[in-house]
């Protein structure tokens, strides 16, 4: 099957994990246009956090703010090396028949345009949104005929903004392949070691969920309680293992295949910063089995 699997053009979008990340969905990409070009139906990708600009960073001050879970020079890191898909994905040959790029900044969507015309890739046919990426995505899971348009989505959150609810959406299309960028290390921050996590955050993990069975999941009872201690309960040992297994269990639930395993991508400290998982909606068992195939194959060959 390495056939299919062709090694991304040298870029310029950033670090060791940006790179690891746009190379694996190069290979993709290039691998689901190559095995459906011949077959009936209009292909198209799907950028969920297109970008193209400066991130908008909340307030440090705010109890809610994500910048809490991320110091300032993992986010001077993503910052710099975070948008790339969009100009990658143009690229890819065989080439996708449409382009949607959503973002909350509209001024991020101007400025990718103008690099996709610089870049000479005005021809081809692109969408830009301006909104809320949940919002969109759920309208056009809605709009297009999936009788007739198969579709790749990269959804590459800074933090916490999917919702499950999402990600759900795109499952019952039962036409989209899914590749999720998860914020591993925000989740992790959000959940404390003592369990005392603010409500806030406890909203935010159960819709990026979808359950809040993670509580069960990431706590266990305190046998080992110190006098005057008032946590009753002790996060799990090795909990990023722990979320992945947890990630692809949700993820299971939902889809008829998930990754055998996620890539875990790493910061310049070597710190888990996301888990990059892969999802099929398509039952039918031979798309099913290629797709599958392609993608464990890729993961593999890139840790």
């Amino acid at each position: 099957m390495n056939h299919f699997i062709n090694e991304p053009k040298p870029s310029h979008f950033g670090g060791d994990w940006s790179q690891q990340k746009l190379s694996v969905l190069s290979k993709y990409l290039s691998a689901y246009t190559t095995v459906l070009k011949k077959q009936n139906f209009s292909l198209i990708y799907i950028d969920a956090f297109a970008g193209a600009g400066k991130l908008d960073i909340p307030s440090e001050h705010s109890l809610d703010s994500q910048s809490l879970l991320i110091e300032q020079e993992e986010r001077d890191e993503q910052e710099q090396y975070r948008h790339g898909s969009p100009l990658m994905a143009l690229a890819t040959t065989p080439s996708f028949d449409k382009f949607i790029f959503i973002d909350k900044n509209e001024q991020s969507l101007q400025n990718l345009c103008d690099e996709i015309t610089r870049q000479n890739h005005a021809e081809k046919s692109v969408n830009y949104l301006v909104g809320d990426a949940n919002e969109e995505i759920e309208k056009i899971c809605d709009k297009v005929d999936w009788k007739s348009h198969r579709a790749v989505a990269f959804l590459d959150p800074f933090a916490t903004e999917v919702e499950w609810r999402t990600i759900e959406t795109i499952a019952e299309t039962q036409a989209v392949d899914l590749w999720l960028l998860f914020p591993a290390m925000a989740v992790n921050r959000m959940m404390t070691t003592t369990g005392e996590v603010p409500a806030q955050w406890q909203e935010k993990l159960t819709r990026c969920f979808g359950t809040d069975a993670w509580k069960q999941v990431f706590y266990k009872p305190n046998t080992q309680q110190r006098l005057f201690d008032g946590a009753s309960n002790r996060k799990v040992m090795r909990p990023f293992e722990v979320l992945s297994g947890f990630v692809n269990d949700r993820l299971n639930s939902i889809f008829p295949g998930v990754g055998k395993r996620n890539l875990i991508l790493k910061n310049s400290k070597n710190s888990p910063l996301f888990l990059l998982c892969f999802a099929c909606s398509n039952p039918n068992p031979k798309a099913l089995g290629l797709a599958l195939k392609i993608a464990n194959h890729i993961i593999d060959t890139s840790s």
